[in-house]
């Protein structure tokens, strides 16, 4: 049997455009029966009058409180196609043998919005042609936060983007950091704890218009926590998120540069607040 279910059975797939047709026709063929829905709002069963039943598994659960369906068949294969092809933002992800591919679909039918296709590093990317050009004009941490900044003009603003713990030590240093870049550049500044901004601000950071000037700002965690059930660390997943938002950044042609702090959070915020208070002089 092709597409065999567990229990018996066969599963099939009907388009959306479909599922009232087929649903109709199964209660022709088998006899009216009941409709019924689980709690959780991801599966509907249709039992016809002679034990045949169809279990029907809408994408997108689970089923919204308007989409719940009516005691008919044809309202409740209805509702479902309705929820089926509602309008909605849906990312997708897929890897294979070192490569990776993602996209976001939006709308209904579902049209690419934006795209991204990468494979292991070859040394060659975007990230590295904007440390470069940093590098080119740096000598040390002064000079690079110097010419960093000096990529902002009029109208532009200045995003601190730290992935650090989010403690009231760290918010009073690095809003001091945040408020003397404004009032010397005479921009806009806002900040953002990692890697929580990134569904928030982080969205209008790499979407918006390309007038951002961004400092990340990462460390290493001196006490990490295993993922249960996996083979990395809570510290690994906080790194990649990291290094993730500057790639797409860089990929996007922002103008961004990456700090990361060395001997403790602590040292490595005062050192980058006196290297910053000089590289705005």
């Amino acid at each position: 049997m092709k597409n065999p279910a567990a229990g018996g059975g066969r599963w099939v797939d009907v388009s959306p455009e479909r599922l009232v047709s087929w649903i109709v026709t199964f209660t022709q063929r088998h006899g009216p029966g009941s409709v019924w829905r689980d709690e959780s709002g991801t599966a509907v069963t249709f039992t016809a009058a002679d034990g045949a039943a169809a279990e029907c598994h809408p994408p997108f659960p689970p089923l919204s409180p308007a989409a719940r369906p009516d005691p008919g068949p044809a309202a409740a294969a209805a509702a479902m196609a309705a929820h089926a092809m509602a309008d909605r933002t849906v990312g997708v992800l897929l890897v294979r043998l070192g490569g990776y591919a993602v996209g976001v679909f939006a709308g209904s039918p579902p049209r690419l919005e934006n795209s991204k296709v990468g494979g292991r590093p070859d040394g060659s990317s975007p990230v590295t042609d904007a440390v470069d050009e940093l590098k080119a004009k740096s000598k040390d941490l002064v000079s690079a936060l110097k010419a960093h900044l000096g990529r902002a003009k009029a109208g532009d603003y200045v995003a601190m983007l730290a992935y650090i713990d989010r403690t009231p030590a760290h918010i009073t240093a690095m809003q001091k950091m945040r408020h003397a870049v404004r009032d010397k550049k005479k921009l806009a500044t806002c900040l953002g704890f990692g890697p929580r901004f990134l569904h928030s601000t982080g969205q209008a950071y790499k979407g918006g218009p390309n007038s951002g000037v961004f400092l990340q700002i990462t460390t290493s965690d001196p006490a990490d926590l295993p993922v249960p059930g996996a083979r990395y660390t809570f510290g690994v997943v906080k790194a990649a998120q990291a290094r993730g938002d500057f790639d797409v950044l860089a990929d996007r042609g922002r103008r961004a540069l990456r700090v990361h702090l060395s001997g403790g959070v602590e040292a490595g915020l005062k050192t980058l607040a006196s290297a910053l208070e000089q590289a705005l002089k």
